[in-house]
């Protein structure tokens, strides 16, 4: 048995040192959820590309498969970053006409404004200033942050919102109350791979619920694995490659699916018409830099990349036209 107070001492001490966390014996849940923490900490500051694609099929049928490029700059002691989006996806009513086409979301955000900009309807497209006090209900559902410290966590269409809970996706699941010390499980599969597990029974239904997940101790307790499922259902799965990169484990590639029961569009509600819709999502991640100090703590909107004749709305004026 590990020794309570010497192990949180140890923890303490590592937290503040930067070190990473050795543990000698077998480790509970809670150990390595500080563990897991501790080492996400490490990445302060950052810039990455990022190139995926995400897709549905109904049965076997393709539904839909939209590519996507990303670009995202980040420093959480500064409290600013930067994502730039770029997706080829089918259009709808709220983009441009055709069946496809490139369409563009920017969102920055530093401590003294926000910026957004989009172009799914031409006419609109500008770039938007908001102090940085600006309340999140206010902004457009295409403007979302992500959390490179919760990637591995979740995946496919709610990549942002769950990379943001991060690891309460799994130590904290909103539907039934886990216990982290008696109800997850700890398997060491080897001297690196552990596997947390646990289930629970829905009140009032009497399904069967629960999530594992794969961490590697070898590379900074990244977690490689996480599926979901519902009795004996797979229902999502997750898998996440981790490298060491200016002495940091960041992530670069993501990869998992999402599965639920539907029933296709123009046919009857019946059991045998029932089929299954699958989520995927790939993306890999090109790092430029991993915890190299800014030199600006604020953004200049003169600098962005944005396109000639984007204009520049502050308190409903133009201030700024990009090419003038």
């Amino acid at each position: 048995m590990i020794n309570l107070r010497r192990w949180l001492l140890t923890l303490l001490s590592m937290l503040f040192s930067g070190h990473s966390i050795a543990f000698d014996g077998s480790l509970t849940a809670e150990q390595v959820r500080a563990a897991m923490q501790s080492e996400r900490s490490k990445i302060a500051n950052g810039m990455f590309t990022a190139n995926g694609s995400y897709s549905i099929f109904v049965g076997k049928e393709l539904e839909k498969k939209d590519s996507f490029q990303w670009r995202y700059e980040f420093s959480y002691p500064d409290e600013k970053f930067l994502f730039d989006r770029s997706e080829n996806c089918t259009a709808d009513r709220e983009t441009r006409a055709g069946d496809s086409d490139r369409l563009r979301v920017f969102f920055c955000e530093d401590a003294t404004a926000r910026y957004t900009y989009h172009d799914l309807v031409i006419p609109t497209a500008a770039l938007h200033i908001h102090p940085s006090d600006h309340s999140d209900k206010d902004l457009s559902h295409h403007f979302q942050r992500i959390d490179v410290r919760g990637f591995g966590i979740g995946n496919a269409s709610n990549i942002c919102a769950l990379s943001v809970i991060g690891d309460k996706f799994f130590f904290e699941p909103s539907v039934v109350t886990i216990d982290i010390q008696s109800d997850i499980q700890v398997i060491e599969e080897n001297s690196n791979i552990l596997r947390l597990s646990f289930e629970k029974i829905l009140p009032e239904t009497d399904r069967r619920i629960g999530k594992k997940l794969w961490v590697d101790r070898s590379k900074g307790f990244a977690p490689m694995r996480l599926v979901s499922f519902l009795d004996d259902q797979q229902e999502m799965e997750c898998r996440s490659e981790w490298a060491l990169v200016n002495d940091t484990w960041v992530p670069i590639e993501l990869t998992g699916n999402i599965q639920s029961p539907t029933i296709p569009n123009g046919k009857e509600v019946k059991i045998e018409n029932i089929e299954t819709r699958k989520e995927d999502f790939r993306m890999n991640l090109k790092w430029e830099t991993v915890n190299r100090v800014s030199e600006n703590s604020n953004y200049v909107l003169q600098a962005f990349d944005l396109p000639e004749g984007t204009r520049v709305f502050k308190d409903g004026e133009v201030i700024h036209i990009y090419g003038h």
